[in-house]
């Protein structure tokens, strides 16, 4: 299955693996799910989520490479 399909507590579950329930908290209280997590940026992610540069650019980074592992 496409992360782009994930429901908003996929993201939060891909999220809480990757950098803590903390963090996927911030995922959860903005509501993201899988189509709004493919369109955010990591800027964007350190400015309205509040992550630091590296946590934001590993989930991102993981999260388009399952992208592209579903679309081969």
């Amino acid at each position: 299955v496409s992360p782009i399909l994930w429901a908003k507590n996929e993201v939060y579950e891909f999220v809480t693996r990757l950098a803590g329930a903390e963090v996927a908290n911030s995922f959860r209280a903005h509501e993201i799910d899988g189509k709004a997590l493919e369109y955010l940026k990591i800027e964007t992610m350190c400015q309205v989520l509040k992550l630091k540069l590296g946590c934001a650019a590993r989930i991102k980074r993981t999260f388009d490479q399952l992208k592209k592992k579903s679309q081969e």
